[in-house]
């Protein structure tokens, strides 16, 4: 998008050496878009949407379903991505950071912690992991207001 190479070049470097990073901003400040431009430079990318996920549970079963696994446990998704690495979209986390907050940044602590794996969220605030690297996205302007 116009505008926004600056922050596709400044949030691609942050992901190619930071295990877990946040894009977040307000509602229609081209996240996910963002996102989706940042993906191009990594080629072993899966997007996880997470609209609506409610729970580190659910986050974790969506996960494990991008990978074509089941997962009862945080470790095992985290044994299965160490095996499958890669980048990471956790689209629209909101819902799930809301639920049981807790939980969803243990969950994204572990994960962050699996070796050449990565982890690009989307949100509208800071997922608040200690090793995170939040990235605030500032709106569009007038076209946000559309």
């Amino acid at each position: 998008p116009v505008g926004r190479e600056t922050e596709r070049r400044a949030v691609s470097a942050l992901l190619g050496h930071d295990p877990l990073v946040t894009l977040f901003g307000p509602r229609g400040s081209g996240k996910t878009t963002l996102a989706a431009l940042v993906l191009e430079r990594f080629p072993r990318h899966r997007v996880v949407p997470l609209r609506g996920v409610a729970s580190a549970e659910g986050m974790r079963a969506r996960l494990a379903a991008a990978v074509g696994i089941v997962a009862d446990t945080d470790e095992q998704l985290a044994f299965h991505l160490r095996r499958d690495p890669g980048v990471f979209l956790l689209d629209h986390a909101d819902d799930a950071l809301a639920g049981d907050p807790a939980a969803a940044r243990a969950l994204l602590a572990r994960l962050a912690a699996v070796p050449f794996v990565h982890f690009l969220v989307t949100a509208h605030q800071a997922t608040g992991v200690s090793t995170e690297s939040a990235y605030a996205l500032p709106p569009l302007g007038d076209e946000a207001e559309r």
